[in-house]
This record gives structure tokens, C-alpha cells and sequence, in this order.
């Protein structure tokens, strides 16, 4: 009997192969077909669209490995979403035609979600960007929806994390959605990524977390007080550096030069004389408390005295009005606007540790990754030390600085 039964196995997994591909093969012709009509006749109306729609259907549903079918199939119903959406302009929303087309999108949404998740699984192609992007569109858009809110919950579990650290810079940018289930989706999915790629996240986030917008601010330091119960080390590290980046990139003497500068105009040009006022109190603010740095405490030094005699003045001026006040305050500041002007002129190098001795001191052998560098899976890169050398300024006086805490400007330092 035992040759019986291994002649009897061997014929059932002879079939098994034969009906797979069989499968595999009416997969492909199903697909050929859906492909045909849809180059043919696109989305032109809806029974077109469920004509394709079902051959795709048939097509992953008789091999289930198929990603071109997977595909196609997730596409398909990405287009139908914006083909519905389309016709709903310029309908009523209390219309019957209106909410059909709304139940109508939502199922395309569902169907675009679990095709793109299965597409991104089946990929040969290592985390397909393009289909990832195609999901984050309809997170963005659409996952506000309680079923679409669902579907990419589901999914994403379907899915390495990995997959989002490509995609990156769009969930930060959408960080503050104004949409609650959004929000959450994002929240969730930054925090999977700070657990598993703290690496990935970290210099994003800490520029987010600078951000003057409150809403932006505050859900970045959600994520960093999540990460921070794991990866307490590095966001200290991160805040360090980042901190003394910016200082260094903006030192007091650039900072109240281009400070003078636009409150100078808002005085003499545009009489604005509470703009200006506005200009001038976040400097005073900065040097009110205090220097922490060689170079801050010569500026102080240099310019302590002047500065502090002339905002009195200005102080004076917001209880009196007297005008007379404001020409004593901008006697100081221009004086001091000129000594600044001259001697950024002269500045050509500064040495590291005058402007930023926590970079010298307190960054060495860091676990933060280089910037840049880090690699899923890979050794990280990490910084051993910022060594002392003297740091080259170029084009110090055109230095812009964007208030949500990145540079930008044509200069660099090396």
C-alpha cells in the first residue's frame, strides 16, 4: 500500500500544479481583457467601468499573487473615485443622485485602499513609492471617512513599517490635519515609525516641533513625548544640536543687523511705528535673557548699553507719545546698526568654539545618525564630535532666516 500511497500523493500534487496554472492562466486573460477595454473605452460611464472593473476583479480573485491585476485593480478604482467626483459638481447635497455618488466613491475608496496595500505586499519593486503615494492621497482626502478610516487601518497592518519612511516629508506636512480621523491616522503612524526608526523621524519632527503655527508645535511634541519613553537619549541629543544650529546659523550680530534694518524701514519710510515695535521686542527679548556664548557676551559688551538705553526710550515713547522719545531710541539704534554693519564687513571667520561650545563639548559620540545617512536595517553613521575649528561666514549679513525654524539664504558655512 505505501507505493500506492506515494503514486496517489504525487498525482494530487501533479493536479494541484495543473489547476494553479490553470488559475494562473485565466487570471492573465481576464486581465488582458480589463487592460483591452480600459486602453479602449477608459472611464466614459459607469457601466463601462463596472465592465472593467469586474474582469480585474476576476483577475486577482483567480490568482490572488497577481500584482499587475492587484494593480490595475487598485487604479482603477483610485480614477473612479475622482471620475465620481467629477460628477458631482454643481449637485445639491440633499440631491438622491449626490449621496449615490457618495456611496458610490466611498466604495471605490475602500476597494483603491486594499488594492494599493496588496500591490505594495506583491511588489517586486522594494516599498512602491508610487502606489504609496497614491494612499497617502486618499489618507489625506478621504480618511476622514469612518470605512476608509478602517480599510487603511487594516491594511497598514498588512504592510512593513518601512513603507512610510519614504513618504516622510508628506505625513509631516500634514502632521496638524484639521481632520480629526486624519489626524489620528498620522499621529498613529508617526509613532510606529518613531518605536521602530527613531533615526528616520528624529530631525523632522524637532523641526516641526519649532514651528510658530500651535496646532503644527503641539502634535510634533506629541510624537517626540512618545518617542521620548524609548529614545530619551536621542531627542536630547536632537534638541541640542538642533538648538546650537540655529544659533550658529543666526548669530546676535546678524540677527539685530537685519532687525535694525526692517524696523529702520517701518519707521522712516512706512510710519509704522507699531510694526516696528513688534521688529524690535523679540531682540530685546533675546539679549534681556542673557549670553550663553563668548561671541553673545562681547556683543553685550559692545552693544548692551545702547540697546538698553534705547528700548527705555521706546518703553517711554508707548507711555507718552512723545515723538521726542523715539528719536533718542533711534540715535542709539542707528549707532549701533552702524558699528554692526562695520564689523560683519570685517568678520571672516569665527571659531567654533565662541559661537556654539555646547557643539564642542557636549557632542561626542553621539547616537544621533549623521544627517542624511540613515539606512532601515543598516548600521547607523552617528556623530563622534564636532571638532573646534574656525567656521568660515560667507555672506553673513544675507542670511534669511523662515520663522518655522528652517534656513534658507545664499550663504553656507563650513
Amino acid at each position: 500500500s505505501f507505493p500506492v500511497t506515494i503514486k496517489n500523493a504525487t498525482s494530487f500534487q501533479t493536479a494541484n500544479q495543473h489547476e494553479q496554472r490553470l488559475r494562473q492562466l485565466i487570471s492573465k486573460c481576464y486581465l488582458r481583457i480589463g487592460t483591452w477595454e480600459h486602453e479602449l473605452f477608459n472611464i466614459t460611464d459607469d457601466s463601462i467601468l463596472a465592465e472593467i472593473m469586474k474582469n480585474y476583479k476576476y483577475a486577482w480573485k483567480y490568482d490572488n499573487s497577481n500584482y499587475k491585476a492587484w494593480n490595475a485593480y487598485a487604479i482603477l478604482n483610485y480614477d473612479a473615485v475622482n471620475y465620481f467626483k467629477q460628477q458631482q459638481q454643481n449637485l445639491d447635497i440633499f440631491n438622491d443622485t449626490y449621496r449615490i455618488l457618495i456611496a458610490k466613491m466611498i466604495c471605490c475608496k475602500i476597494s483603491a485602499v486594499k488594492g494599493l496595500f496588496k500591490s505594495i505586499i506583491l511588489s517586486k519593486v522594494k516599498y512602491c513609492l508610487q502606489n504609496t503615494l497614491r494612499l497617502l492621497t486618499l489618507l489625506f482626502e478621504y480618511g476622514q471617512y469612518h470605512e476608509v478610516y478602517e480599510a487603511i487601518t487594516e491594511g497598514n497592518r498588512t504592510v512593513p513599517i518601512e513603507v512610510w519612511l519614504y513618504v516622510l516629508p508628506q505625513l509631516i506636512a500634514r502632521i496638524d490635519s484639521s481632520k480629526p480621523l486624519v489626524n489620528k491616522l498620522i499621529h498613529h503612524l508617526l509613532i510606529d515609525i518613531g518605536q521602530q526608526h527613531p533615526q528616520a523621524l528624529i530631525y523632522p519632527l524637532i523641526v516641526a516641533s519649532k514651528s510658530i503655527v500651535h496646532d503644527r508645535e503641539f502634535a510634533a511634541n506629541r510624537v517626540l513625548n512618545n518617542m521620548r519613553e524609548h529614545s530619551h537619549t536621542l531627542i536630547h541629543q536632537a534638541l541640542i544640536i538642533s538648538e546650537e544650529l540655529i544659533r550658529i546659523s543666526v548669530l546676535w550680530h546678524e540677527k539685530w543687523y537685519k532687525g535694525l534694518q526692517v524696523a529702520l524701514e517701518q519707521y522712516s519710510t512706512n510710519r509704522n511705528i507699531s510694526g516696528m515695535i513688534e521688529t524690535l521686542e523679540p531682540l530685546h527679548a533675546t539679549i534681556e535673557h542673557g549670553s550663553t556664548t563668548v561671541n553673545e557676551r562681547k556683543f553685550l559688551d559692545s552693544y548692551g548699553n545702547d540697546l538698553t538705553q534705547a528700548h527705555e526710550y521706546i518703553r517711554r515713547f508707548q507711555q507718552t507719545r512723545d515723538q521726542n522719545e523715539l528719536i533718542q531710541a533711534w540715535h542709539l539704534y542707528y549707532q549701533v546698526f552702524t558699528c554692526i554693519r562695520t564689523q560683519l564687513a570685517n568678520i571672516t571667520s569665527l571659531e567654533l568654539e565662541h559661537i556654539s561650545p555646547r557643539l564642542t563639548i557636549n557632542c561626542q559620540n553621539l547616537e544621533l545618525a549623521v544627517p542624511g545617512t540613515y539606512e532601515p536595517h543598516k548600521s547607523s553613521i552617528t556623530i563622534r564630535n564636532i571638532p573646534s575649528i574656525p567656521v568660515t561666514s560667507i555672506a553673513l549679513h544675507n542670511i534669511r532666516v523662515k520663522r518655522n525654524g528652517i534656513f534658507s539664504g545664499n550663504f553656507s558655512r563650513i
